[in-house]
């Protein structure tokens, strides 16, 4: 009860203070949104932390540049920091987008592959920053072409002196660096890019990535990955609306370090398993969620999505299938750019997963 409470109470202060309201017709395109939000996932627990949005400038409807930052504290003694700018430019013809990212993470290690999914999965410890930068440009209509870079330092700082983590360490590092770059085309017609209404969003993605032992006792393989991530929304009455994700994906090479295994779970991938529940090389994925138009601001959902993952994208109609669905409660908190917040409930036949997110799941 405790949780249901304290979101309550955080979701009725995000509506008393931010709701906008239809006769002033609040201009949202330079707003500042400061809160306090507590939240929950099955990875976190109980999580209280900060969160801002500060809009920069409007470029057109649906594109205004932002900046987004968090900090939380969760009841599972992790740190969560974020800070991710989203720059448009030339009436959104370019745009411009970056990640900081740290975080000191208690977690369950459930192993690789499908078949050797632990049901006592080992507890770990790990520090983690991440820095990225991408770049996209239009090319025609609403073809885009987009690059980026990442710099990924992992470092496991906590494990059991034996078992499967001892195993990823031995095969890795405990202390481990990746630096990546990416090269991708879409086909974006999404009215709002952030939680879109209508439109579709066709994406093809090659990463390269370079690991190194910080360490410097060992050399690690390269490894690349290819996603086919293919989104289409589409209005089905004047008050229900539709979303559909389709996802491919393979990593291949031939040692990779489990945090960069496709997998499945967490509040964005199958709601109602835990996040990294299932890993392996090869991810194929079908969710599709309803969105109802309850009130100004306010929308319920219902959702529900397969999963299969195995070695190759070859196996993938062979492997067997997950299932996960659920339904939710968002709150619009920006309108400018339809920045949510969402509290979902997901169930996979076995076990069920609370998320209280912002953001679409999809």
């Amino acid at each position: 009860m405790r949780f249901f409470s304290v979101t309550a109470l955080v979701i009725a202060f995000a509506s008393e203070s931010f709701a906008q309201n239809e006769d002033l017709k609040e201009d949202y395109s330079k707003k500042l949104i400061l809160l306090p939000i507590v939240y929950y996932t099955p990875e976190t627990k109980i999580s209280a932390g900060a969160l801002f949005v500060k809009n920069l400038w409007k470029e057109k409807e649906g594109h205004t540049s932002s900046l987004l930052g968090s900090l939380s504290l969760t009841e599972n003694k992790q740190t969560l920091a974020t800070l991710a700018p989203k720059l448009y430019f030339n009436r959104g013809d370019w745009d411009l987008s970056g990640s900081f990212f740290y975080s000191y993470y208690p977690n369950r290690y459930y192993g690789r592959g499908v078949n050797n999914s632990l049901k006592d999965p080992e507890p770990y410890t790990e520090n983690n920053l991440l820095l990225s930068l991408g770049v996209g440009k239009n090319l025609y209509s609403h073809l885009f072409i987009r690059v980026g870079t990442t710099k990924d330092q992992r470092k496991i700082v906590d494990s059991q002196p034996s078992g499967l983590i001892a195993g990823e360490i031995q095969a890795v590092t405990e202390d481990l660096e990746v630096q990546s770059a990416n090269i991708g085309f879409e086909w974006d017609e999404r009215d709002f890019p952030q939680a879109p209404i209508e439109g579709a969003w066709y994406r093809i993605t090659h990463s390269w990535f370079t690991p190194v032992d910080r360490q410097g006792g060992k050399t690690l393989a390269p490894f690349r990955k290819i996603d086919f991530d293919f989104r289409k929304y589409t209005p089905v009455t004047t008050r229900w609306a539709g979303a559909l994700q389709l996802l491919a994906s393979e990593v291949q090479g031939n040692y990779v370090p489990f945090q960069y295994l496709n997998f499945i779970g967490g509040g964005v991938r199958m709601r109602g398993f835990y996040n990294g529940q299932y890993r392996d090389f090869a991810l194929g994925m079908i969710q599709t969620e309803l969105r109802f138009d309850w009130r100004p601001n306010w929308l319920f959902s219902i959702f529900g999505g397969v999963a299969r993952l195995g070695r190759h994208l070859d196996d993938i109609p062979s492997s067997e299938s997950f299932y996960s669905g659920g339904g939710g409660v968002h709150y619009i908190l920006d309108p400018e750019n339809r920045t949510k917040l969402r509290l979902d409930m997901g169930f996979n036949g076995k076990e069920r997963g609370v998320y209280f997110l912002v953001g679409d799941a999809f």
